[in-house]
């Protein structure tokens, strides 16, 4: 069910007709709450060449590093199915690559990037719904 109240807030006013065109296509990017990411997504987040370059990078960095060590063992199969790129500390590790071998931010602004999704606001909206967030019926 549609929330009346974000629709009347985000209603862009006009008429009926044009305010419900703009509004059955608005979309908003929202977290998700898992997403695991394998050495695949990384390279289909940045392109083979790039990918390569921050995997090696997140190999160089785990030498020195208990933390960096465990995150790349999570890409690992049957481990824990890849990097939770949506924890705030996988992420953190992968900002620390910038400048490593190359690595740019926005190499590790796409990889990030996968911790989200953009989808429409209101699906299936009707615009019935529009009359009574406008308080027309």
């Amino acid at each position: 069910m549609t929330d009346l109240t974000q629709l009347a807030a985000d209603d862009p006013g006009g008429t009926l007709e044009s305010a419900y065109d703009t509004l059955k296509v608005m979309t908003e990017t929202v977290n998700r709450d898992l997403h695991r990411i394998t050495a695949r997504d990384v390279y289909t987040a940045c392109g083979s060449v790039d990918g390569e370059m921050v995997l090696q990078a997140l190999e160089g960095a785990a030498s020195g590093n208990a933390v960096v060590t465990r995150v790349l063992n999570w890409l690992n199969p049957g481990a824990d199915q890849g990097i939770d790129i949506c924890d705030s500390e996988a992420q953190a590790v992968m900002q620390s690559l910038v400048g490593v071998g190359g690595v740019t931010q926005a190499m590790i602004d796409n990889v990030i990037a996968l911790s989200t999704e953009t989808r429409l606001k209101y699906p299936g909206l009707r615009i019935g719904e529009l009359r009574a967030a406008r308080g027309e019926v």
